[in-house]
């Protein structure tokens, strides 16, 4: 609760020379926190809630109170929610706007926080600051739920990303491979007839790879893989020197400026937007 807000808000500030933006599970979901004003979330609420979220939040079994409340919306501010009080028989207290319908966290995030090491086999090392790490809901809350990673014998130090011996990117390969039939001169007219396989050379991170349904998930996403093969088809080393040499000696117009422009690789790692790591492998 209180200390998993905490953690994300240092995870997530750029201060902190951390740079996390996608899932660290599966690379397919942007993690990002946002600000939100709480005087204008908490009339949201009052102008939208249901008769039970009201009466809950307002504490009251009082269906006239309920209704007074209803009948006064929209609320434009909070002197408003004040002026309703004043026409019940319990006034409303000048702070009770700020506790009853105001959040007092004005920073909100689209992701969870999950330790990778579970705390029953490493209750130690499973509370360091570096054992967390964002992940969307998807991986969390659906998918990996209260599984343990390091079941089935893989060893612990070998799943921690601030281990040396964490290894996932170069013990797994995403490919996209074409099914039996004809070869076809455009990938991205043809999505059925490819499919996303993923090449695990370290079978510990097998495991990984089938909890998060990442093969599944990632075949919904085939057509930003091939798109960059078309691309590779299109550009390839020998036209890209040709457009360099046509364009002259400009420094902005090198081989590696031109393929940079082309494909964004570096820009999509170093800028760690989704679908890196697919992308590094189909460009490789």
């Amino acid at each position: 609760g209180e200390y998993r807000e905490i953690i994300k808000r240092f995870i997530m500030n750029p201060a902190n020379g951390l740079e996390i933006n996608p899932c660290h599970y599966c690379d397919m979901a942007y993690v990002n926190v946002y600000t939100i004003d709480p005087t204008e979330d908490g009339l949201y609420f009052m102008n939208t809630a249901s008769i039970d979220e009201l009466k809950s939040k307002l504490d009251t079994k009082s269906a006239d109170t309920i209704n007074k409340v209803i009948a006064k919306r929209p609320y434009k501010s909070v002197a408003d929610f004040k002026q309703v009080g004043q026409t019940l028989k319990r006034h409303w207290k000048d702070d009770k706007f700020d506790k009853t319908f105001k959040p007092t966290n004005e920073k909100r995030s689209n992701f969870d926080i999950d330790h990778v090491l579970d705390k029953g086999s490493c209750p130690i090392i499973a509370l360091s600051l570096m054992n967390f790490v964002p992940s969307c809901q998807v991986c969390n809350s659906r998918l990996k739920k209260t599984r343990v990673l390091g079941k089935l014998g893989i060893p612990e130090e070998k799943l921690s990303p601030s281990s040396p011996l964490y290894d996932f990117d170069n013990a797994v390969t995403i490919q996209i491979l074409p099914k039996p039939g004809p070869i076809h001169l455009k990938p991205t007219q043809h999505p059925l007839c490819y499919e996303t396989v993923f090449d695990i050379s370290d079978k510990d991170y097998e495991y990984s790879v089938n909890l998060f349904k990442l093969k599944e998930r990632y075949s919904y996403h085939i057509i930003e893989a091939l798109r960059w093969i078309e691309l590779k088809q299109k550009y390839d080393d020998a036209r890209i020197t040709m457009m360099s040499n046509a364009l002259g000696e400009d420094s902005e117009f090198t081989v590696d400026k031109i393929r940079e422009d082309i494909f964004g690789a570096d820009y999509t790692k170093n800028e760690h937007r989704c679908f890196s790591k697919m992308k590094k492998d189909i460009l490789k």
